[in-house]
């Protein structure tokens, strides 16, 4: 059993081709409560997904990110988050099964 609650944070823009990875990294971790997506405007599919995703757990949330840069989205994620812990992940990025609990 988790000791901390996780919320990771992600900042998109145009990451239809490896949002699902980046999601179902986060969302293997019992300790991860919530994941919350900023996006940037994205026009690819990555809002669609993400929403698909969402509406089947309630631990992925949408925010807009107006800023439409990394830091403006990061910023907004971190702001609703509830959990103990936030963790950044990049949308970009393949991660090891392993990360988060490391």
């Amino acid at each position: 059993m988790p000791t901390h609650s996780v919320a990771v944070i992600i900042a998109t823009l145009d990451e239809a081709a490896n949002i699902d990875h980046v999601l179902d990294t986060a969302l293997g971790h019992e300790a991860v409560t919530e994941v919350i997506v900023a996006d940037g405007g994205s026009t690819d599919g990555t809002r669609q997904t993400i929403g698909a995703r969402a509406s089947r757990d309630a631990r992925v949330r949408l925010v807009d990110n107006p800023f439409r840069i990394q830091s403006g989205g990061l910023n907004l994620a971190a702001s609703t988050a509830t959990a103990d812990l936030l963790l950044r992940l990049d949308a970009h990025t393949t991660y090891a099964h392993d990360y988060i609990e490391r």
